[in-house]
Order: structure tokens, then sequence, then C-alpha cells
């Protein structure tokens, strides 16, 4: 996520002292994402559900753009193909 985070260290006294001491300047923090777009496959299966996926996914992105795709595993794959670990799903998996 691009972002900056700025700290204003000035003035601070330590706790075991009376005097105080300031720093030349504020301290700046910063990072960035290297890409502004992501494609995150998403294994809603028996610990994580798909309620915990959906709300999951309306998270703040911050300008990054996100890419979901859902795939089957665990009790809801075995429901619907009859087998825990589709091969639809590692083909997913296996591709990223």
């Amino acid at each position: 996520m691009a972002a900056s985070i700025q700290f204003q260290l000035l003035n601070l006294k330590p706790l075991h002292s009376s005097s105080a001491f300031t720093f030349p300047k504020s301290t700046s923090i910063r990072c960035s994402a290297a890409k502004r777009s992501y494609t995150i496959t998403l294994l809603p299966g028996d610990g994580i559900g798909p309620e915990v996926i959906s709300i999951a996914k309306d998270g703040s992105s911050e300008g990054i753009k996100y890419e979901f795709h859902e795939k089957l595993l665990g009790g809801a794959a075995l429901n619907a193909t009859g087998v825990p670990l589709p091969e639809d799903t590692l083909s997913e998996y296996c591709w990223r």
C-alpha cells in the first residue's frame, strides 16, 4: 500500500531523567507497494467460511486494485465435487 507516516519526535523527555532532549528534525517513514494491482485466490473452506471471506474482500485498499478468484476447498469442495481438493483449485493455485 502506498502510504506515508510522519512522526513528530520533538521535545521528548526520558522516563528516568528530568532533562529533555530534542531530535534535529521530524522523522518520516515511507512504504509503498511494488504493484498497484493484485490477483488473489480465495479458498473459503472449513476454518474460514464464505461469510468471512465475503467481508474480507470489502476491506479498504488505499488505491490498490484487487481481483479475487474464489475456489473450493475442504468440506465445501467435497460437497460440490466429491473431492476435498479439486483439480480446478489446485491448478489455480499452481498457476499463480
